[in-house]
C-alpha cells in the first residue's frame, strides 16, 4: 500500500531556488518585499485598463439594476456627525459603442432626492464650505432621473420617489461618463432613451 510523501510544514517558502519567468531573473521572496514600489510602471498599467469613458445606455431587460436606498451619515469638517442623508446607489450593467466596439461594464453611482450643494475643496481637502450656485452630484443625477421619467412617461403626471427608482431598474437609461482620478468610471448625468409608446 503506497503512503502519501509527509511535507514539512516548517519548510521555508523560499529554500527552493526561483525560476526565471518572462526573461527575468528570479528574486528571493526577501527581495520581492524589500523592493521598491515603481509607481509610475502601476500608473502606466492602469491608465493602459481603463475603460473608455463614453455615454453607456443599461440594459435592465437583460440585467436588472440593482437599486440601493441607504441613510447616508453627514459630517462637518471636524468629522462630526450633523444627520443624515437618504441616497439611492444603483448598480448597472451598460453597453457603450465606442470605436465601432461595444464595451461593456458595471457602473455604479449614487443620487438623492434630498437636494445638497456642491463642497468647495483646496487641494483635494474640503474647506467646511460650500457653493451655493452648483448643486452637488447626486443631487443633479437625481433631477435627472425625474426628468428621464418625465421624458418617458410624459409630464404632468403625478408620480413617487419610488416611482423614479423603479424607472431606472426596469427602464434603459444613458449614462454620460468620465474616467475618475482611479480609472473608474464616473457617471455625470443621465438621459431617457426615449418615449414609452405602449
Amino acid at each position: 500500500m503506497s503512503t502519501l510523501p509527509i511535507v514539512n510544514p516548517h519548510l521555508e517558502l523560499n529554500s527552493a531556488p526561483a525560476q526565471s519567468m518572462n526573461g527575468h531573473e528570479p528574486e528571493s521572496l526577501d527581495d520581492l518585499f524589500n523592493k521598491e514600489v515603481n509607481a509610475s510602471e502601476a500608473a502606466e498599467i492602469t491608465k493602459r485598463n481603463m475603460a473608455p469613458a463614453g455615454t453607456y445606455v443599461t440594459e435592465p431587460a437583460d440585467f436588472p439594476p440593482s437599486v440601493l436606498p441607504v441613510k447616508q451619515p453627514e459630517k462637518n469638517k471636524a468629522g462630526e456627525v450633523t444627520g443624515d442623508r437618504l441616497m439611492a446607489t444603483v448598480i448597472a450593467r451598460a453597453t457603450a459603442t465606442i470605436k465601432g466596439n461595444d464595451i461593456t461594464q458595471v457602473l455604479r453611482f449614487s443620487l438623492s432626492p434630498e437636494q445638497r450643494f456642491k463642497k468647495v475643496y483646496e487641494d483635494s481637502q474640503w474647506t467646511g464650505e460650500y457653493d451655493e450656485a452648483k448643486d452637488d452630484l447626486a443631487s443633479r443625477l437625481w433631477a435627472n432621473a425625474v426628468s428621464a421619467y418625465q421624458d418617458f412617461h410624459g409630464k404632468g403626471t403625478t408620480f413617487t420617489q419610488g416611482d423614479v427608482l423603479e424607472f431606472l431598474k426596469n427602464v434603459p437609461v444613458a449614462l454620460r461618463t468620465m474616467q475618475g482620478d482611479r480609472g473608474e468610471l464616473v457617471v455625470l448625468s443621465l438621459s431617457s432613451r426615449g418615449r414609452h409608446r405602449g
